[in-house]
This record gives structure tokens, C-alpha cells and sequence, in this order.
């Protein structure tokens, strides 16, 4: 009888215990992993959407979902992702990652976008690397973080960074075009963020702090180092350079125009000359900084060679837990959106606005800027200006109405606001923002009593705004809250009351409003 002991099998041959020791297969789950990163960044565009599509300062995200599905693909193709790791995804967190995203869904059609944004942004980006480092360990993270967060760079910049940074982007170029005019023999003086020629006045409106330009600098640096595969140095070096970059071409832009100004160029050839410098700084950006990226890269020899080693397996996309999930959330999110399409269908919706000009013969209405409209993309839009005689010291009183039909772009009425744009002009708050109930036409209306101080020209100013939406007013602490993207017609009204040498009275600002405004209860579907 032979024992078992004295059995002998090659070391290179395994033996079979009855259990199946065979590794994961990530190559069956891959698939159902891209295809739910898929539905989760869509989902993610799918709210940031309005913002790119109404917003010039955002309309470059249009293209960033784009570039960080070719970047994700790409780097699939030059990691190894094969080997045993742990198989599927964590059912609790990712039931609870599912919960919230759906939450959010149904939660933007009551309150404001971009803190749902950022919070949508913050469970897609978790759930992205949760997962791949759960499936794929440090391997699934390299594929992941880069196109992730390049995604990034495509959202909505939070209002109290773009105010902070807008103001003190203003004050350094309106500060440098005057030191290099003087430079260059040209006469000039300030006046807050005016430029004083003798030729005319040139404001360094927010649109010309070069925000915008850093804004896409940021998205181009970061993408264009993805793109030639730079080292982490280099990236960085290359984002300090886009930054630099971008600040220089708009001061340069700036001063050209001022020049401009001082040459006594026509009107109608200023305003190409401003729109074609605009172009010309955005594109000589992009050529300048692809130039430094493709001088950074390295040599192709150096490089990863891809690695092909990992095919997909789509045929068992339907049945990985991944793919499920993704599916799971793509159906709960289309039947939500054409739900909450056909209610508010049946709401009742504002449809013209409640203040109307009176008096247009003593205080004609005047044409908005072109920036600000296309800032604001309101369905009308005007502003009136009425010197105050008799009042002490040189009073004027200026007012503007903006209204905005039921529509994506509503949102958009809160970019044009005193605390934003008075404090952008270089006016200060001399005292804290108060609620006054104005009687109009038999109705009491709430408006925000703003009062400012220029002390570059001892200006003092009282301003009144005032926000509706479908007639209800908001109130001003709570507006990026309380406005409602798709379904609200909202209303804006402001009067402005300054004065020299003395801070105005709201009474002022009061009979000021009247003078310019009637009002009557808005019609409703």
C-alpha cells in the first residue's frame, strides 16, 4: 500500500485542496467601474451645466468633463491594474454615497446651486477614490486623482473668493496702468479704480481685474501639465507661470487701452480694440503656456510605455456590482428630474416685472454695459441717473432695474449686488447692512439699506436693493440660498443716493425711488 507521504509532485505544480484560490478578476470589473465614474461625473456636469452654458467667466468648463474622460482613458492604458485585490465595493458606503447624491439632486430644485455643487463635488470625488483604492489599491489611485481633479478646475469659484481676489486684482492693476502712464509721459490721476486722462475717464471694471484670465489660467496649466505627462515640479512651476502669465497680458491689455484713450481713438474703434485685446490675451495665454508645457515634457524614450496587458471585458458589464450601482443612480436621477419637470409646470410663476419707470421724460432710461448684460444675461435691463438739486452738496441719486424670467439663468442675480459691486469700486461700509419697509402703492416692501464711504473723494453714498423672486422678497443674507435656478422669475431693484462731504439720508434715497419706480402686485400663471 503506497502512503500518501510518499507522493511526490513537481514544485511547480499546485495542489488541489477542493477551494478556489483563484485571484479577483479586475479585468471583468474594470468596466463597471468606468461605467460608474461615468454616470457620477455626469451627474456632476449635468448641475454645473447652467453655470457654463449662461456664465462667460465658466464657459471654458464646457470642455474639462472631455479632456478628464481622455486623461482617465489614457492613464488606464499605462498602468498595470492587474493582480489579487480586494474584489467589488463596499455595499454600505456605497449605498450611503448613492443616498446623498440623490439627496442633492432633489435638494437643488429648492435651494441655491453652488453649495450643492460643492457638496456634489466633494461625495463624487470620495466616491471615486473609495472605491478604485478599494478595487485597484495605490494602482487604481494613480489612474483616478489626476482627472478627477482637473474636473475640478471647472467649477464655480465660491462668490467670497471671487469678491476678495476681484477687489485686490483691481486695486494692482489700476495701480500699475497708472505708475506705467505716468512713466511714460502721459497725464494721469486716480479716482478709486478710474483712470483720469485728460481725454476721458477709463474704469478698471471687475470684468478687467483679470480674474476671468486666471480663472482659465488655472484650468490650462493644470490640464496642459496632464496632458505632456509633466513631472509634479514642472506642473507647478508651469501653474506659477500661467498665474504670472495671466496677470501680465491683462495689465498690458489694460495700459494699451488707456493709451488708446490718450490718442483719441474713436468710440466705435475703441470698443473693437477692447473686445480684440480681450481674444488676443486669451490666446496668447494658451499659446504661451502649451509652449512651456511641450518645452517641459520629456522625450518620448523616457516616458511610460503604455501597457496593454489589461483588456476590457465589456460583455460582463451588466453584471459587476459597479455597473449596478451606476445604473441604479442614472435611473433614480432621470425619473427625479422628470418628475420635478412636469410639478413645476404647475406652479405659479411671475411673468413680467412689478416695477415700472416712471418719469422717463426728467430720468430717460440708459442702455446697461455690454459686460454687465452679458455678466447678468437678464430679460431687461436699465439704469437711470437724476441729479438731486436743492439737496446740500453735489447729489445725485442713480437707479437700476433687472428682471429675469423663469430660467436657468436666474441665478445669475446675485452676481450684480451691492456688497459685491460697490465694495469691488473701491467704496467701503460705514455701517452695517439694515432692513427697511418701504409703502409702495398701498404695499409695504422690504429693502436692504447699504450706506458706503469713498475716502479717496470723501464720497459718502446710502443705497436701497431689493430682490424678489416670483414676487416674494429674499432676504439678503440668505439670497444665494433662497434663489431658485429653474423656476423662479426674479426682480432686482436698486436707488443710490451720494453726496460729497456728507453721508445721505435713507429719507433721500426713499423719495428718490419713487421718483424713478411705480409698483404694482405681479401676475401670476
Amino acid at each position: 500500500m503506497i502512503e500518501r507521504d510518499d507522493l511526490s509532485l513537481p514544485s511547480n505544480v499546485p495542489y488541489d485542496y477542493g477551494l478556489d484560490l483563484k485571484p479577483a478578476n479586475q479585468k471583468e470589473q474594470l468596466p463597471g467601474y468606468l461605467f460608474l465614474i461615468l454616470i457620477l461625473f455626469g451627474w456632476l456636469s449635468w448641475i454645473c451645466l447652467d453655470f457654463w452654458l449662461y456664465s462667460p467667466q465658466y464657459s471654458y468648463g464646457a470642455v474639462v468633463p472631455f479632456l478628464s474622460a481622455y486623461f482617465l482613458v489614457r492613464r488606464l492604458g499605462t498602468v498595470d491594474l492587474s493582480g489579487a485585490m480586494a474584489p467589488g465595493i463596499p455595499i454600505l458606503p456605497a449605498i450611503g454615497f448613492a443616498a446623498a447624491i440623490l439627496s442633492l439632486d432633489m435638494a437643488r430644485w429648492f435651494w441655491g446651486s453652488l453649495t450643492l455643487i460643492y457638496a456634489g463635488a466633494t461625495l463624487v470625488l470620495a466616491m471615486t477614490l473609495l472605491f478604485a483604492s478599494r478595487m485597484f489599491g495605490t494602482r487604481g489611485l494613480q489612474v483616478v486623482i489626476a482627472p478627477a481633479c482637473f474636473f475640478l478646475t471647472s467649477l464655480p469659484w465660491p462668490s467670497q473668493i471671487v469678491n476678495l481676489l476681484s477687489g485686490h486684482l483691481q486695486e494692482w492693476v489700476t495701480s500699475c496702468t497708472l505708475e506705467s502712464l505716468q512713466w511714460f509721459g502721459y497725464l494721469a490721476e486716480r479716482r478709486s479704480f478710474v483712470i483720469i486722462l485728460p481725454q476721458g475717464p477709463v474704469a478698471i471694471a471687475d470684468a478687467c481685474s483679470g480674474l476671468r484670465s486666471l480663472q482659465a489660467s488655472v484650468m490650462l496649466s493644470i490640464g496642459l501639465g496632464e496632458l505632456f505627462m509633466l513631472t509634479w515640479k514642472r506642473r507647478g512651476f508651469l501653474f506659477i507661470c500661467g498665474m504670472a502669465m495671466a496677470l501680465l497680458l491683462n495689465f498690458l491689455r489694460v495700459l494699451i487701452l488707456c493709451i488708446a484713450v490718450s490718442r483719441m481713438i474713436p468710440a466705435e474703434s475703441f470698443a473693437r480694440l477692447h473686445d480684440w485685446l480681450g481674444e488676443a490675451v486669451m490666446w496668447c495665454n494658451l499659446a504661451l503656456l502649451g509652449s512651456m508645457a511641450w518645452m517641459f515634457a520629456a522625450p518620448k524614450s523616457e516616458t511610460h510605455a503604455p501597457v496593454r496587458n489589461h483588456p476590457f471585458a465589456w460583455g460582463s458589464l451588466a453584471g459587476t456590482p459597479a455597473a449596478r450601482l451606476g445604473m441604479t443612480i442614472l435611473v433614480v436621477t432621470l425619473v427625479t428630474e422628470m418628475t420635478f419637470s412636469v410639478w413645476e409646470r404647475h406652479l405659479a410663476r411671475q411673468t413680467s416685472a412689478s416695477f415700472l419707470a416712471t418719469n422717463e421724460a426728467v430720468a430717460p432710461k440708459l442702455k446697461v454695459p455690454d459686460p454687465v448684460l452679458a455678466m447678468l444675461a437678464p430679460t431687461s435691463g436699465y439704469y437711470r441717473k437724476l441729479p438731486l438739486p436743492g439737496a446740500e452738496g453735489a447729489t445725485q441719486a442713480d437707479a437700476y432695474h433687472f428682471f429675469w424670467k423663469p430660467s436657468a439663468r436666474n441665478y445669475l442675480a446675485t452676481q450684480h449686488r451691492p456688497d459685491i459691486c460697490m465694495t469691488g469700486a473701491g467704496w467701503k461700509t460705514s455701517a452695517e447692512v439694515r432692513t427697511m419697509e418701504i409703502e409702495f402703492e398701498g404695499s409695504r416692501l422690504p429693502f436692504s439699506v447699504y450706506t458706503f464711504h469713498n475716502t479717496e473723494c470723501d464720497q459718502y453714498a446710502v443705497q436701497l436693493w431689493g430682490i424678489w423672486r416670483d414676487g416674494e422678497s429674499i432676504a439678503s443674507k440668505g439670497m444665494d440660498s433662497a434663489l431658485n435656478v429653474r423656476q423662479s422669475a426674479v426682480e432686482v431693484v436698486s436707488c443710490t443716493v451720494s453726496a460729497l462731504g456728507r453721508q445721505p439720508l435713507p429719507s433721500e434715497a426713499i423719495a428718490a425711488l419713487h421718483i424713478f419706480f411705480k409698483y404694482s402686485v405681479p401676475m401670476k400663471l
